[in-house]
């Protein structure tokens, strides 16, 4: 008998074995609502905090490119002398749930693993096939798999919720709170006869079968009253004497994290499991009861590995002071912070977002104390902004004037502040009400389209060896949602699919420069917003790779690493693998990659993205269709030298304008940049 599994209860006992497969069905079903749960909050969170008003500087290690500029959107703020504003307090403390989010998301997916399950990111739960959302929405009321919130009490502060995007308003942070609400609170806001009946669902489920899925589970109420519930099914003990978690778990599983392991990397919750370690002295239902705790002691369900201690009848777990809270000093080595001439900066600001008062604080007390603080006078979204000021200007985009102008002299291949506050004005015309919302679904697809680009990378990322994680994917994520807000005042509708991708289509990656005819392109000759992603990751094919994080031609490649100007790499390199910034004999020209992930990123191409020190020469690409519809890559004979500070698509349409000459056709004018671009801040 495994004395980390339940023997209390009868019914968990003498299972007969013709029931195992649809015991395992729901073990599965339940890892997999456990991904869905935490994947649910990413972008309703990220939405919410994005919406905060605020300008930001794109600065980098070693690289004075942006310097006196700003750009719209705000973002984490490091600790100085001079206390946070509002706004940036706000921003710093939901930043931190978002981080702590998607370490839960990495916790439940290794769960899933180790018993045998490999878990997807695109659940019917949350997505349509088309990728667009379809749990958000000002008729929703369901948290996925834990609470209608029809059925709260009328009196309770939940009741009348809808679980939709919106700003940080006062409403959405109650939704947040009942989101984060711990497993006492949350069965108090329920009236006792529906939450016996329809929230306190027993093992083994009535009614299960094999084909069941998540889309089959009862509402649990909380996360933790899941998590009873996996305990409870990895507990069964079958008629030849094994328990269910006996017979699923998979000591050889692939076990991912982006937190603690990496050869860059130091390790941000050096004190918690954030993997299942079958090496490791400790058991390893210990360490997934660790792991649930680590989810749960956040927020959501909070109390529950309590709950299954005492049924074990084993000591409970020593608390260690901040065991699941992130390391304040390793997150700043992660992640240290720049100037706008490259140089490092005492303090960082995601480690402040992330350490002190904030990392002491569980989910449901970090909304409580945005909710105070967004009652103040100062506290401003993007929605208020646009309200009060209708249209932007120059003046918006510049931090310093005397830097700016030093900018300009040092690199005045940049578009000015004048053409990006133009270019956004267009974007937004309040006298043609039909042009601004295409527009705006436009950008609402943007949005749409780089959560799927981090999503449908995911689901290889825990299922396929050598997967690298999208991390740059998130960052590009948020620089899409915040554009978003900035220029039309309004979250982006998740709602709107981005376009299906045909087959055997020859895509370019931007403005002008289609090596097919039959490509599909917009009204002002940018890339079909069917291939936009903001990462290497979500690169999905030749041709599609657009900014200036170079690759090696031998693929393998991952944006992020720190010679890349962006934020440090995690996570194991396979053998053979060629990171960005490493050495090798070619790269990858933008728009011109011969095959997925051998590209650069972020498609369309910002007209302000520009090369940091160059790593080699680069090797350029001609497509060819084979009888068969499919294409395939030829290299040109000769190389090409990018230099540092080379805007991107002037390099792209260097390496368009080789593959014409070398097939002797026409090479079509150089367009200027178009509004998109323009709007479009450069890839970090």
């Amino acid at each position: 008998m495994n004395k980390y599994l339940f023997s209390d209860n009868p019914a968990l006992k003498q299972r007969d074995l013709s029931n195992l497969d649809a015991d395992k069905a729901a073990v599965n079903a339940m890892v997999q609502a456990a991904v869905n749960v935490e994947l649910f909050t990413i972008p309703l969170y990220m939405t919410s905090l994005y919406s905060v008003y605020g300008m930001h500087q794109i600065n980098g290690a070693g690289n004075n490119f942006y310097q006196g500029r700003l750009w719209p959107g705000l973002t984490t703020t490091r600790k100085t002398e001079t206390s946070l504003t509002t706004n940036q307090d706000v921003f710093n403390k939901v930043f931190s749930v978002f981080i702590a989010e998607m370490l839960h998301l990495q916790l439940a997916s290794n769960i899933c693993t180790a018993v045998g399950y490999a878990p997807t990111f695109t659940s019917p739960m949350l997505q349509n096939p088309d990728h667009s959302w379809n749990c958000y929405g000002d008729d929703k009321t369901i948290i996925p798999h834990v609470i209608d919130l029809k059925d709260v009490k009328n009196d309770s502060e939940f009741y009348g919720l809808k679980v939709k995007l919106d700003s940080m308003n006062s409403t959405q942070v109650r939704l947040f709170l009942a989101i984060e609400e711990t497993e006492y609170n949350a069965e108090k806001n329920v009236d006792p006869a529906i939450w016996k009946s329809k929230y306190s669902p027993t093992v083994p489920y009535a009614g299960w079968e094999s084909t069941s899925t998540e889309a089959d589970l009862p509402l649990f109420g909380t996360i933790g009253h899941m998590y009873m519930c996996l305990w409870e099914y990895l507990s069964l003990e079958y008629t030849d004497g094994k328990n269910l978690w006996d017979k699923m778990y998979d000591p050889n599983s692939i076990q991912q994290d982006i937190f603690n392991s990496g050869p860059s990397s130091a390790p941000q919750y050096p004190k918690m499991s954030v993997q299942i370690d079958p090496t490791s002295e400790k058991h390893p239902l210990l360490q997934v009861m660790d792991m649930i705790n680590g989810i749960t002691d956040q927020g959501e369900g909070s109390g529950v590995v309590g709950e299954i201690q005492k049924r074990l009848h084993i000591q409970m777990l020593k608390a260690v002071q901040g065991q699941y809270q992130p390391d304040e000093a390793n997150v700043a080595t992660d992640y240290p912070s720049y100037s706008d001439v490259g140089a490092e900066l005492p303090t960082s600001a995601d480690a402040t977002a992330r350490g002190g008062v904030n990392g002491g604080m569980d989910h449901f007390e970090i909304f409580q104390a945005v909710q105070q603080l967004i009652e103040k006078s100062d506290f401003q979204t993007w929605d208020q902004w646009h309200q009060k000021n209708k249209g932007w200007n120059a003046s918006d985009l510049i931090k310093n004037q005397a830097d700016y102008e030093a900018n300009l002299k040092n690199y005045p291949q940049l578009p000015t502040a004048d053409q990006i506050a133009t270019a956004m004005n267009n974007l937004t015309p309040s006298a043609d009400a039909l042009v601004w919302q295409k527009n705006y679904e436009l950008f609402s697809q943007i949005a749409t389209g780089s959560i799927s680009g981090m999503t449908t990378v995911l689901n290889d990322y825990w299922n396929v060896p050598g997967t690298k994680f999208p991390m740059p994917a998130m960052s590009g994520t948020g620089d899409r949602m915040s554009i978003c807000w900035a220029l039309f005042g309004k979250a982006p509708d998740l709602s709107i699919a981005p376009p299906a991708k045909k087959s055997n289509t020859l895509y370019h990656a931007c403005q002008g420069m289609t090596l097919d005819p039959n490509t599909p392109v917009q009204d002002w000759g940018c890339a079909s917003p069917a291939i936009y992603h903001t990462c290497i990751g979500s690169n999905e094919c030749r041709t599609e790779g657009g900014c200036g994080f170079v690759q090696s031609t031998a693929g393998g490649g991952s944006c992020g690493g720190p010679s890349c100007g962006s934020k440090t790499l995690r996570g194991p390199v396979a053998a053979g693998n060629v990171l960005c910034g490493s050495k090798a004999t070619t790269y990858g020209a933008p728009a011109d990659n011969k095959c997925r992930a051998f590209g650069g990123c972020a498609v369309p191409i910002s007209a302000s993205q520009m090369y940091p020190d160059p790593k080699g020469q680069m090797e350029f690409f001609k497509f060819e269709q084979n009888a068969d519809g499919t294409w395939s890559s030829i290299p040109l004979p000769d190389k090409y030298t990018y230099q540092k500070g080379q805007l991107v698509h002037d390099v792209a349409w260097d390496a368009y304008t080789a593959v014409l000459n070398n097939e002797k056709k026409p090479v079509p004018p150089k367009p200027a940049p178009n509004d998109i671009r323009l709007a479009f801040p450069p890839s970090t």
